[in-house]
């Protein structure tokens, strides 16, 4: 989670960890959504739901690793990020309701 499209430091190692291991990862940018957390949310809760359908079938074992930038470092990512997950998160627990 950035503000910006491209990834640094940790994110991008973190990112790169992940490619290295097979694991699918999903960059939002505030950028890539015109700032608007709502759609960031839905298409990262889409996304996360044809990961954990397509890897094991149960939303269950989908586990999220969010990183991103400190606050200090790029003003205004703590709210995004916040915003971002909050939207995010009651998407997931429907959706893992439904396949129950």
């Amino acid at each position: 989670v950035s503000l910006s499209e491209a990834l640094a430091g940790g994110s991008a190692l973190a990112q790169e960890h992940a490619r290295e291991h097979g694991r699918p990862t999903l960059h939002a940018a505030r950028a890539a959504f015109g700032g608007d957390a709502g759609s960031a949310a839905l298409a990262a809760a889409e996304w996360a739901i044809g990961v954990a359908s397509k890897e094991r079938g149960l939303l269950v074992s989908l586990a999220l690793n969010i990183a991103g930038p400190r606050e200090s470092e790029e003003p205004g990512v703590y709210r995004w990020a916040r915003d971002v997950i909050d939207a995010i998160l009651p998407r997931l627990l429907a959706a893992q309701r439904e396949r129950a």
